[in-house]
């Protein structure tokens, strides 16, 4: 019998970031079906799991890198974290990217 944790247990979920924070670079970024839909696609250097992106997080790749070209998005170091975010009427685990934080 088929599980969806094969379908979504390559993927990097807001239960495996929660209250952490990763500095990764993209690898590749491609689209790929997910589920029933297409989806952008990130794997990275550092990670064994992949990011599938949702509009948010595109935008957020578009202003680091200044172009919405996904396929220009490998090298680019990003930070990856765990937040809440609303989802329907739930609090719901998401993941998030953005530019890095330079720490002292």
């Amino acid at each position: 019998m088929p599980s969806w944790k094969e379908v979504y247990g390559e993927y990097l979920t807001g239960v495996d970031m929660a209250g952490k924070e990763v500095i990764a670079t993209v690898k590749s970024s491609e689209k790929k079906l997910v589920g029933e839909d297409n989806k952008i696609v990130l794997a990275f250097h550092e990670l064994e799991k992949t990011l599938p992106m949702n509009v948010t997080n595109c935008k957020v790749m578009e202003e680091i890198t200044g172009t919405d070209d996904f396929t220009k998005w490998a090298g680019t170091e990003v930070e990856i974290f765990g937040t809440k975010t609303d989802f329907g009427r739930k609090t719901v685990d998401a993941v998030r990217i953005r530019k890095p934080i330079k720490r002292a």
